[in-house]
């Protein structure tokens, strides 16, 4: 499922740039990106493998690299209810 997700960000020496959202699939294919850091510093980057070891897929669940699941739905939970989202997918688990 990840190939069909979004890469917009790669980093290069230390630096993370942002660019508008490409599919996966098709991140390689691209010959060049223009890419922003958070300056708003402008640049060209080459697409490379290694831009995935640091890819974000931002689905709702998500089995991480790390062996880890993200659920993104309980970072929307209000500050007095944060735990009963972790609870409920805990039940589904």
């Amino acid at each position: 499922y990840l190939d069909r997700s979004a890469i917009f960000t790669a980093e290069r020496d230390g630096e993370t740039y942002y660019f508008s959202p490409i599919r996966a699939r098709d991140y390689l294919d691209t010959d060049e990106i223009t890419a922003y850091t958070l300056n708003g510093k402008e640049t060209l980057l080459v697409p490379q493998e290694k831009d995935f070891q640091t890819h974000r897929s931002y689905q709702f669940q998500d089995l991480t690299t790390r062996g880890t699941v993200e659920f993104r739905s309980v970072c929307t939970q209000p500050l007095d209810r944060t735990f009963s989202s972790a609870a409920f997918h805990l039940g589904l688990l």
